[in-house]
């Protein structure tokens, strides 16, 4: 994956022991020159020499954009020079004279690309203001209204019914218009659709098949896609310019090779800086702890191949898309990484923007570290996890976080002991079977989920996870404790000997209740003897509590003092401005339940300190 990175780099530096890397302090500069001594006043020009000249020290890079990729090999330390905006750049300006398709037309055409020129395969305007890929149903990046749910069927994504299978699509009729209704031919354009297990494999097929009023269509899947049955999958159109019919949308006419543009505000692209997305990877950190600080990754990213990387106020502008509009490939370039058993990966005070596929970060090893960071437009696609994914790691601890406007299954599914504490998860897209926490099985031993805020998303706040078959395994042992949710489906326990105590939730349009304790049932044919039977649920201020069994457990050592069937935001002081104090005097404050106190005088707030509740 790395092979575009790894080149032969030898390192060198004076004084230094036989064997080992050079320690020194360098500067580079876009306007520099390698020939340079690599110092403040004489800086070098590309990074790879840069950070081979600085060994295990620091690499300085002064304000500008750096359009060469790096491998580090020992732990240097890149920073940006201090007040200085350095960039990381996987984008190149759009060289090309656009022409409009038509004089009262919006739409422009640029000049063909060569077939040995790199074509770029997303679109940015100045400001890093990205495009959207011509699409239907439509919906845009730049004002987040592609992470918005369907209402009233409106939305930028429609539905599959349930008898689709591999290879053949019914649309469902929820969208308004529907894929009938709609009155096009999407022949040869590309279908987006998760095929995998809860969004990992979020692909793009090309449409062999479909007539004009027709509910149904078919597709070609891309080879190595799998299918799993989810009811009501979310689907979108693109790869297609017919499909470009909106402002803020661009497209490829892969017959001519030219790139096609409306700009917002019909504005004439030949009088605006617009950038293409030309590279997936530009620092590649191999067996080293690498730490970077201060840095924009513009339309790039980075890899870890057995080593650790350290992300201090560092800034991932689309880190990765996909290449589906230019038709090359229907997958995406993942942030790939390799943890190395000795290293770690950290990461505070940073934000990730529109990062695109199945999951922002996986296999992020051991003892990571996420504190305090944006996580926004994620998984454009509808991808698995928006931020951290528990493959391929343990012991993480992810705190003071927001994750918002996003298109995945899941906000984060905490790996192995994993500390999910003071998060803002809010503003979930695709009505999918999902959560905002998302706990599989083996991971709820020892996880806890403490003091986070849920809302504005179709998923389920939390879920403790089990397969539906009465011979499935079932996890134990999960914290649940002092966390808020609303306007959001419920809490979903599932397994036995969690403990789920002080929670709050109000406003929870979920027909079986705000939360959801699994209980046995013989009349349902997936439910299994015992579970939750010693499950601790004590405390909870929740508007409806919900059992299959009808009742909870029944002796004092596992449920008590929780205050249930009220009207909870009716006895919160605030809740429309945040403030989840119970009023004085109010059932919740007399039984000291639900995730706050009424006399706090200094209440715990979730979230990244520089973003907005």
């Amino acid at each position: 994956m790395f092979q575009a990175l790894v080149s032969a780099t030898a390192l060198a530096g004076a004084n230094s022991l036989p064997g080992s890397p050079p320690v020194g302090d360098f500067y580079v500069s876009p306007n520099g020159d390698d020939a340079n001594a690599g110092t403040l006043a004489a800086p070098f020009k590309t990074l790879q020499k840069c950070v081979d000249s600085a060994g295990a020290g620091t690499c300085t890079l002064r304000g500008g954009r750096y359009p060469d990729s790096a491998v580090v090999t020992a732990g240097v330390a890149l920073q940006a020079y201090k007040g200085e905006d350095a960039i990381i750049d996987g984008s190149s300006v759009v060289a090309k004279k656009w022409t409009k398709t038509a004089p009262k037309s919006c739409i422009y055409r640029s000049a063909p690309y060569a077939s040995s020129e790199t074509v770029p395969w997303q679109l940015f305007l100045e400001n890093m203001t990205p495009l959207t890929p011509a699409r239907w149903p439509n919906g845009r990046l730049d004002d987040k209204s592609v992470f918005k749910p369907l209402v009233d069927g409106k939305g930028p994504l429609a539905y599959t019914a349930r008898d689709s299978t591999f290879g053949n699509l019914v649309d469902d009729g929820s969208h308004s218009p529907s894929l009938a209704s709609s009155g096009m031919d999407f022949t040869d354009c590309t279908v987006v659709l998760p095929l995998g297990t809860m969004g990992l494999n979020p692909i793009g097929a090309k449409v062999t098949s479909h007539s004009p009023g027709a509910r149904n269509l078919t597709y070609e899947p891309p080879p190595g896609a799998r299918f799993s049955i989810h009811p009501n999958n979310p689907y979108f159109f693109e790869g297609h310019p017919k499909l470009l019919d909106a402002e803020a949308e661009w497209s490829y006419d892969a017959d001519t090779r030219q790139l096609m543009a409306w700009l917002p505000g019909c504005a004439d692209p030949n009088t605006i800086e617009v950038r293409g997305k030309v590279k997936d990877y530009s620092l590649n950190v191999t067996s080293a702890q690498a730490t970077v600080s201060g840095i924009t990754f513009f339309g790039t990213t980075f890899g870890v191949d057995r080593g650790g990387i350290t992300l201090k106020n560092v800034t991932l502008f689309t880190p990765t898309f996909n290449k589906r509009t230019i038709g090359e490939g229907m997958g995406t370039a993942a942030t790939a990484l390799r943890i190395g058993t000795t290293h770690t990966f950290e990461m505070s005070d940073s934000s990730v923007l529109y990062s695109e596929g199945g999951s922002t970060f996986s296999h992020v090893g051991k003892n990571s570290v996420f504190r305090n960071n944006l996580f926004s437009g994620s998984c454009y696609s509808v991808g698995s996890v928006a931020s951290v994914a528990d493959a391929g790691a343990s012991n993480c601890l992810f705190e003071q976080n927001t994750i918002e406007h996003f298109n995945a299954f899941s906000g984060i599914t905490p790996p192995m002991q994993g500390t999910i504490r003071r998060n803002v998860f809010k503003h979930q897209g695709p009505d999918v079977d999902g959560a905002g926490v998302h706990v599989h099985i083996k991971e709820q031993n020892g996880v806890l989920v403490e003091q986070n805020w849920m809302h504005d998303m179709t998923v389920k706040a939390i879920r403790f996870d089990r397969v539906n078959s009465k011979g499935a395994t079932w996890g134990v042992n999960g914290t649940v404790v002092g966390n808020v949710w609303w306007r959001t489906s419920a809490a979903f326990m599932k397994g036995d000997k969690h403990t789920v105590d002080n929670n709050t939730a109000f406003g929870v349009p979920f027909k079986m209740g705000a939360m959801v304790v699994m209980m046995y049932d013989p009349k349902i044919s997936w439910s299994k003897p015992h579970e939750n039977e010693h499950t601790r649920i004590y405390n909870n201020a929740v508007d409806s509590l919900f059992n299959v069994s009808g009742v909870l457990p029944a002796t004092p050592a596992t449920r008590g003092n929780n205050v249930w069937d009220t009207d909870v935001a009716a006895q919160l002081v605030d809740p429309a401005n945040f403030n989840f104090l119970p009023k004085p005097g109010s059932q919740i404050a007399k039984a000291g339940a639900g995730a706050y106190r009424y006399d706090d005088k200094n209440p715990w707030v979730p979230g990244c300190s520089f973003c907005s509740l």
